[in-house]
């Protein structure tokens, strides 16, 4: 029986994106196949191309499961990937610029025909919800689905074999943000004997948890900036930063949002 684990790929790479491997508007499929195969010579390995925080840790978290697993990177810019794939550096999301779900299937690695199923097979998703949205697009996601685990939330679990618990405040209880919750539900999820069990326990705890309060939205991003420039010295970082918006001024703006405006601030 072999595990298969869907992770995210990263935006950060090794490598400057490649010329021509710049998702825009007028990108064609084909136009990016033939300049992503026509970089031979700039690839490396996708284990190493990817260099993102969240990615590597995933990578290592699989890597040191006794149990081991087959690790598969859903790419914005190649499809599905083996971390031995040798892959160029590009610049393409499924938030911004790049492919529709639709065509994600059709980019150059190819998408699900890739993974090779066996009675007993898993096939863990950890992904985040653009990504599903990818996943569950490719004509074979109904033979994969079978087989499949959905960890998290998103619009894939309702097709999974399994779904375990989840709840929308599962991130306090983690204590992480948007970005590091599918490397935190993946390391839960292997060191947990019964996953399914342990998830519900995470669950108990989220729905215990004392109503939150309300935050009004920071809509524009002068007044981010304002806010961020006024902040007092003993906020140090943009995470402290986020933290003092939401906890002391009850205020709301994204994690994204205020670590743009923090750099905005350092660079004065």
């Amino acid at each position: 029986m072999a595990t298969h684990f869907l992770i995210a790929c990263s935006n950060r790479k090794a490598k400057e994106p490649r010329r021509g491997l710049e998702w825009g508007p007028e990108t064609t499929i084909e136009e990016w196949s033939d300049v992503w195969r026509a970089a031979a010579d700039e690839c490396l390995p996708a284990r190493q191309m990817y260099v993102g925080d969240s990615f590597s840790k995933q990578c290592r978290t699989i890597e040191s499961d006794p149990e081991g697993g087959i690790i598969w990177i859903v790419s914005a810019g190649g499809g599905l990937l083996k971390t031995t794939d040798l892959i160029p550096s590009y610049q393409s999301t499924f938030t911004g610029s790049g492919p529709t779900p639709a065509e994600w299937s059709v980019l150059p690695q190819g998408g699900l025909e890739r993974i090779q199923l066996s009675e007993g097979d898993r096939v863990v998703l950890c992904v985040p919800e653009p990504y599903q949205k990818a996943v569950i697009a490719d004509d074979s996601w109904e033979r994969v689905s079978g087989f499949s685990i959905s960890i998290g939330p998103g619009v894939a679990r309702d097709t999974c074999r399994e779904a375990l618990p989840t709840h929308p405040r599962l991130r306090e209880v983690l204590e992480c943000g948007a970005m590091k919750i599918w490397t935190h539900l993946l390391e839960h999820y292997l060191e947990s004997e019964d996953p399914r069990d342990h998830f519900s326990r995470l669950v108990e705890r989220a729905e215990r948890l004392p109503e939150k309060p309300s935050r009004e939205s920071i809509p524009t991003t002068e007044e981010l900036d304002e806010i961020v420039h006024s902040l007092p010295e003993e906020v140090t970082s943009a995470g402290e930063a986020v933290r003092y918006i939401r906890d002391k001024l009850l205020r709301a703006a994204s994690q994204e949002r205020v670590a743009e405006s923090w750099s905005r601030r350092e660079r004065r």
